[in-house]
């Protein structure tokens, strides 16, 4: 207790005589912030010096220690530095062994939760926080703003590698945790499920760089809206990301797994499945159990894009009566219930009167073919009616804020765990569950 008795009479003059000096002299915008700088010196300091009395008076004294039936004798003291919020601090770590070798412990370690760590926990979590937005270069510039003492942006990669490593290979249990802690909103009645594709800049062994689609995805909850003319409200959401991989295969079993988990003891209005027009994506839908029954939709942007397209092709792009055009048709689409079959006569109508074999008439024939494909998906007016929502822009954000943002930026490009890695922060970043996905890393590498 002496060394805290001492630390706290220092901090206590240090501040005594900055309130002294500020009322003799007066206070000025360049003496104000010395003085803040100052009280955090003091106060660093001090728990600095407290830190260490915690862990002194907490360190093993005994000779021998019985450890899963083992006995392990004293060694030797090992010094260790700790990245603390206060600043760096030594510690000197009593070293315990077995008297046939082998691999030994520091019961300080173990009982501080720093096993293989060099960062306290909160420190660490800053890290691994700012990490899943920022570079690790950009993170260390930041704590060395925050901090007495930062992380090397070698140590926050180290970090990031640890932690999504970690979620990757105790995703279950790290699932059943946040559904515990931090389930989904009990609020509304629709279940949403979308996921799309977004390409990305890959290392292959060789070194070379292959761009390769990874893939997002978004389960989300709506409630009913207020009123016929307005959009539901998307009440909560989940993220999910994964690097390139054949057929999604990862992404579609978490997203099964979550449908499945979020209906359990509860019942939805409708379940939705709402995505782009890909073939491959709903041959997927249809095949799934979990999703067996939902509604398929597809996303209206992307089928309001096709009927512009359509009208570009008849009128000539940017045209007014291209614009007049794909505005009335797309109106319709969310007004009348025929509104596709409509729409597929009227292209038919046009066709006669473009040459056959040119790049427009080619056009307006693979939209028929895309529209009598999606004719049941786009059945906006009844959906509407419903109460459903027609867009998919979550999960169109989602690839954006999660993957791009992050993973796309100037030349950057990731092998397929250290992208993994950073994803994994940043699904449970952007999914507002954190602090449900922190507690099960430190509750299980303590």
């Amino acid at each position: 207790m002496e060394m805290i008795t001492e630390a706290v009479g220092r901090c206590r003059q240090v501040l005594e005589d900055l309130v002294k000096k500020g009322a003799n002299t007066g206070m000025k915008p360049e003496s104000f912030r010395c003085a803040i700088e100052t009280i955090k010196d003091a106060v660093n300091e001090l728990g600095r010096r407290a830190l260490e009395a915690v862990i002194a008076n907490a360190e093993s004294a005994e000779d021998v220690i019985e450890l899963k039936g083992s006995r392990h004798r004293f060694k030797q003291v090992t010094p260790k530095n700790w990245i603390t919020p206060f600043g760096r601090i030594s510690v000197d770590r009593r070293y315990y062994q077995q008297d046939s070798g082998g691999e030994g412990f520091a019961p300080i370690d173990v009982r501080c939760g720093m096993v293989d760590r060099f960062m306290t926990a909160d420190v660490e979590e800053m890290a691994a926080f700012t990490a899943a937005m920022l570079t690790p270069s950009e993170v260390e510039c930041l704590l060395d703003m925050a901090l007495p003492d930062r992380p090397s942006a070698k140590a926050i990669s180290r970090v990031i590698k640890d932690l999504g490593t970690f979620f990757e290979e105790h995703a279950e249990a790290v699932e059943e945790h946040i559904a515990e802690a931090d389930p989904l909103s009990d609020d509304g009645d629709v279940l949403a499920v979308s996921w799309d594709g977004v390409m990305v800049a890959t290392r292959n062994t060789s070194g070379s760089t292959a761009w390769r689609e990874a893939s997002v995805a978004t389960i989300s909850i709506y409630d009913s809206p207020d009123d016929d003319s307005s959009e539901p409200d998307r009440v909560d959401a989940r993220y999910f990301a994964r690097m390139p991989e054949s057929g999604m295969t990862t992404l579609i079993a978490q997203i099964e797994q979550q449908v499945s988990q979020v209906q359990q003891g509860r019942e939805f209005r409708e379940l939705v499945v709402l995505c782009d027009g890909k073939d491959t994506i709903w041959d997927t839908a249809e095949q799934s159990k979990a999703l067996d029954g939902a509604i398929h939709i597809l996303d209206f942007y992307h089928a309001s894009s096709y009927v512009s397209g359509v009208a570009n092709a008849i009128y000539g792009e940017g045209t007014s009566a291209a614009e007049c055009w794909h505005r009335r048709w797309r109106d319709k689409l969310q007004l009348d219930d025929h509104a596709v079959s409509k729409l597929i006569r009227a292209i038919k109508r046009a066709m006669k009167t473009i040459r056959k074999g040119t790049k427009r008439h080619d056009v307006l024939r693979r939209a028929v073919s895309f529209l009598g494909r999606n004719r049941e998906r786009m059945r906006y007016a009844e959906f509407i009616a419903l109460g459903l929502p027609i867009g998919s822009g979550p999960v169109e954000s989602a690839c954006k804020n999660i993957v791009n943002a992050r993973l796309k930026r100037s030349g950057m490009r990731w092998s397929m765990e250290g992208g993994q890695n950073v994803l994994n922060l940043r699904v449970h970043l952007k999914s507002d569950r954190w602090n449900a996905t922190w507690s099960t890393y430190l509750n299980r590498a303590a």
